[in-house]
């Protein structure tokens, strides 16, 4: 009689061992899982963040070329202008002298 006490209790004790094991080995998976959703969270956060400062640094450039070309386009309309106004006074002493005859 003790003996097969003594194996029932040995088999309720192994079962609390393995419900016991179980819980923990659910709470482990679960705790992991967990941890894969913050990382992925987190992952996905750094992405739009390197996303928005790439976007930045763009327009930033595009600012910085659209400025670079209107200063260049200024330059090159000031030389015309120049080279112009250098041409058009001997222009209109050719005209005067070809008027006088």
């Amino acid at each position: 009689m003790e003996l097969i006490q003594k194996i029932k209790q040995t088999e309720a004790e192994a079962r609390q061992i393995i419900e016991q094991a179980n819980r923990e080995a659910a709470e482990k998976a679960e705790h992991q899982k967990q941890q894969r959703v913050e990382k992925l969270e987190q992952a996905e956060q750094q992405r739009k963040q390197q996303i928005e400062a790439a976007e930045k640094r763009a327009e930033q450039n595009a600012e910085n070329e659209i400025e670079k070309l209107r200063r260049d386009t200024e330059q090159d309309l000031a030389r015309m202008r120049h080279k112009a106004e250098a041409k058009k006074q001997p222009a209109v002493k050719k005209i005067i002298e070809h008027l006088k005859g």
